[in-house]
């Protein structure tokens, strides 16, 4: 679990005041979230390059 290990994974949960099965699920959204936007960013970088 790479979670464990990201020390932004328990500043923001601590900030928050979540327990940690909601910082997993709430971290998991927007890792998820974030790794998409950057596929589209790569994609229209990509077609306006090609």
């Amino acid at each position: 679990m790479a979670h464990g290990n990201d020390s932004g994974f328990w500043l923001i949960g601590r900030f928050c005041g979540f327990d940690t099965v909601t910082t997993l699920k709430t971290w998991s959204v927007i890792a998820t979230a974030v790794g998409f936007m950057a596929f589209g960013l790569a994609y229209v970088l990509y077609l306006v390059v090609a």
